[in-house]
């Protein structure tokens, strides 16, 4: 099964919040809701919403600062903010698109714009390759940084991570299936990196078959053995229960002799200083 798209709304005002549980559960989101500040920037990169619905008016911080927050974390810094707020002075609409916001709706605000506009701000990250729509990882665009950032860092880890063999098992059982299991690692490496390292470590989505962590060096193998370990016990269950009935049989561990067993490939580089910082 798909899994649905996911929204977080940063709104103090519980009725406000249910009736935006409601409204986009009944269009197919899925909804998380943070009461404050502090809750939403705890939450967000754990688990990476597809769009943020973003109160100015917290109880502990204003929207301002949690954008802010969101946008200094390299896992969190693609996810579009739309700004709401019972104030719709021309001046508090400036600031807030100034400051890297997405959109500002104006309380209250009726429903239905409110999802056309929070359906384009996603799609204008995915065009944009800030964001995979599918799995609501950081995309290629936004991996750039991270990644340039860690090759020169002795202290980070990149892990590079293939899935082996997918081509194969999407040609057999198409692309519905295939996406699940992007969908299910991509929520694996989250996880994972959330248990063995820090909740602003990178996570994001290269390209059809290639995820990147970027992480301290001193958790790299830990994560690397975790996440391999899960993908080989979770895996199973992307294939037809009768292909895994006799597997105990089949040295090779495959539910089709023509059809190599889905695997993870990782590799792990330690970023080099640069000659000119080491000269420095």
């Amino acid at each position: 099964m798909i899994t649905p798209q996911r929204i977080l709304a940063v709104e103090d005002d519980h009725d406000i919040a249910d009736m935006l549980s409601m409204f986009l559960t009944m269009h197919g989101y899925e909804f998380h809701h943070a009461h404050n500040g502090k809750t939403a920037l705890d939450i967000t990169p754990r688990i990476l919403p597809h769009a943020i619905l973003m109160d100015l008016s917290l109880p502990d911080m204003t929207g301002y600062s949690v954008m802010a927050g969101l946008h200094e974390n390299p896992r969190t810094s693609h996810i579009p903010v739309l700004f709401t707020s019972k104030w719709g002075s021309r001046d508090k609409r400036i600031i807030g698109l100034a400051l890297g916001a997405d959109d500002y709706l104006t309380k209250p605000f009726d429903l239905k714009e409110m999802l056309l506009r929070v359906q384009n701000s996603i799609a204008r990250a995915a065009r944009e390759s800030f964001t995979d729509l599918r799995t609501g990882l950081p995309a290629a665009f936004t991996a750039r940084t991270a990644l340039d950032n860690a090759r020169t860092n002795p202290h980070r880890a990149i892990i590079e991570i293939n899935v082996a063999n997918l081509i194969p098992y999407f040609e057999h059982y198409g692309s519905t299936a295939s996406a699940e299991v992007r969908q299910m690692l991509a929520r694996l490496l989250l996880d994972v990196v959330n248990l063995e390292g820090h909740l602003s470590d990178f996570v994001g989505y290269l390209d059809e078959d290639a995820f990147v962590i970027v992480t301290a060096s001193a958790n790299a193998k830990a994560i690397t053995e975790r996440v391999t370990e899960m993908f080989r016990i979770k895996v199973d269950k992307f294939y037809p229960a009768a292909a895994w009935r006799n597997r105990d049989r089949d040295l090779a561990h495959r539910p089709n002799r023509d059809i190599p067993r889905l695997s993870l490939a990782c590799r792990v580089t330690i970023g080099e200083l640069s000659p000119r910082l080491m000269l420095n």
